[in-house]
């Protein structure tokens, strides 16, 4: 009987802790806890959120660009800004500010971050300008070193912003290749791999910049320097990584395109071309006779421009736009870019980039105003 009777107390004892926890989990605030706390104190996986948006090793570092174990790479948070970088937002993204709300959402790289101008002439800056937007109405989601993995990977965070329409512009001066990198060189987009037989350590070497320095003469006396080694690994389809890389980019159009159709958002793709292809028109105006690397550099690179625009016109659903047409032509008489090596546009290539992609953005914004 008093064997019972312990059984009969153990027994109750174990019924009322598992009640009390089942209470804990379900209903916490009946024990006077909150549900919210309890989560966050029994995992380890969530940070505390303030302590993650205001990292101090982000706003103590001395880089530009930040490591980020998705990503790989990411904008430095709170940046202050020059005449050529910056500044950046609580998101390292360039920006002053981040809405509640953006008409357009742009994405791309370096050359939509817009190197070498201040924030207010970037291309996305005078795009909005030219639609007669505010500031804070045009949210630039763009990343120096970024490639068309990234930009998949942050389109659907751009949804957050309830655009209008999505802006997403490849690179042809190193989009293929650094897609291939950042794919074959993490296990963060399995499915974007093309060929499996390929590595990471497949990747050919880039040309040093100092060997890679091609300088010529308009015919109004302008000075120039080009880097086509460069821009061409990236175009030379001769390499197994770089028609993966070129793989990669339809493949992301291919992904954007379906989520986008899906959600009724409709998305406008663009391809930036090389400062080499923009000035092709005008190398031969002037009469001048390029070394061999440049010519091979513009042959591979329209043909790559052609069919990618091609695969996303195929597609249905979303929108090419050609800049490539409007910055050959507007480079016969002006200079946009750098007279040094620098591949980014000034503001007056930005300038030509923003109009162009203003006239096709029109349609989509015109019922707001």
């Amino acid at each position: 009987m008093k064997k019972e009777y312990f059984l009969l107390i153990a027994t109750t004892a174990i019924t009322v802790i598992l009640v009390l926890g089942m209470v804990r989990f379900i209903a916490p605030s009946l024990l006077g806890g909150s549900r919210d706390l309890v989560f966050v104190r029994s995992s380890v996986e969530i940070p505390p959120f303030f302590d993650n948006i205001f990292r101090e090793e982000d706003y103590t570092s001395d880089e530009f660009i930040l490591h980020d174990p998705r990503l790989i790479i990411r904008g430095r948070p709170l940046y202050p800004g020059d005449d050529r970088y910056g500044p950046n937002d609580i998101l390292g993204f360039r920006n002053w500010s981040v809405p509640n709300h953006a008409e357009i959402v742009t994405i791309g790289d370096s050359q939509t971050y817009g190197n070498n101008a201040p924030l207010e002439l970037n291309w996305p800056s005078r795009m909005g300008f030219h639609l007669g937007l505010e500031p804070d109405q045009v949210y630039n989601m763009s990343v120096g070193g970024w490639n068309a993995p990234q930009y998949l990977e942050i389109f659907p965070k751009a949804l957050i912003f309830k655009p209008k329409v999505i802006i997403v512009a490849f690179y042809t001066g190193n989009d293929a290749f650094g897609s291939f990198l950042h794919v074959y060189g993490s296990e963060n987009w399995p499915q974007l791999k093309t060929d499996t037989s390929l590595t990471a350590e497949d990747a050919p070497n880039v040309p040093a910049a100092f060997t890679d320095k091609w300088s010529t003469t308009f015919g109004d006396g302008t000075k120039i320097r080009f880097t086509p080694k460069r821009r061409l690994l990236s175009n030379n389809l001769d390499l197994a990584p770089v028609r993966a890389g070129s793989e990669i980019l339809r493949k992301v159009a291919t992904n954007i395109n379906r989520r986008s159709k899906e959600l009724d958002i409709p998305v406008i793709f663009t391809i930036i071309p090389t400062k080499e292809l923009v000035y092709a028109n005008r190398i031969i105006q002037d009469g001048i006779d390029p070394p061999k690397d440049y010519k091979n550099l513009i042959e591979q690179e329209s043909i790559n421009i052609k069919e990618l625009a091609e695969h996303i016109l195929s597609l249905g659903g979303s929108e090419y736009v050609d800049v490539v047409t409007p910055l050959q032509v507007s480079a016969l008489t002006k200079l946009l870019y750098p007279k040094g090596t620098s591949g980014h546009p000034t503001a007056s290539g930005y300038e030509v980039i923003g109009a162009t992609l203003a006239k096709a953005t029109k349609k989509y914004i015109s019922e707001t105003f």
